[in-house]
């Protein structure tokens, strides 16, 4: 085998196998996020105290050309927690846990380990309830698997036709016609 061969398989298996990578990525972040998303209230840390600061701040994010996108972000501290927590509303619209979260009132946070919050109470009020992170957190795992099972048809397609195109393999004969033609 002379290395131009070698070169040539490396090239399509390289492109077959990272292909691949990418899509089991994807869909294993989807699968933590769902893992994530069905967190019940009773596995969560609770915690009962005074607020001390709350205020707006924006959230830097960055897109894939290094542009910096702000999302504007709710944020608290409380006595004796070392955390600041942070609530996103897509609507960016905070005046109700401005008006409700006050420094020197007690509330009640539910969190979980990454300190995302996922429901606050105020007496027998919630301010921000549980249903609404989780919403949020199964939008995003679902849009992840779509996204994932879309990466794998096209790289079984990719698959196919670099098989195809470079003939190397000869089971590729007995698949039905509709995939050999794709």
């Amino acid at each position: 085998m002379t290395f131009k061969q070698f070169y040539h398989k490396f090239s399509i298996w390289s492109k077959i196998v990272s292909g691949f990578v990418l899509w089991s990525i994807v869909l294993w972040f989807a699968f933590i996020q769902l893992k994530e998303s069905n967190v019940s209230l009773r596995e969560a840390n609770h915690y009962k105290g005074i607020v001390t600061k709350s205020f707006l701040r924006d959230r830097p994010t960055t897109t894939a050309k290094n542009i910096a996108l702000y999302n504007q972000v709710f944020c608290f501290r409380m006595e004796g927690l070392p955390e600041r927590f942070e609530v996103f509303y897509t609507d960016r619209d905070y005046s109700n846990l401005q008006r409700s979260i006050i420094p020197g009132e007690v509330i009640e946070i539910y969190y979980n380990q990454n300190g995302d919050v996922l429901q606050i109470e105020k007496g027998f009020l919630t301010l921000y309830g549980y249903d609404d992170h989780n919403l949020k957190q199964k939008m995003l795992a679902y849009v992840l698997v779509f996204v994932g099972i879309l990466l794998l048809s096209l790289q079984v397609m990719v698959t196919i036709n670099l098989l195809k195109l470079y003939d190397k393999i000869s089971w590729l004969n007995s698949l039905p016609k509709w995939i050999r033609k794709i």
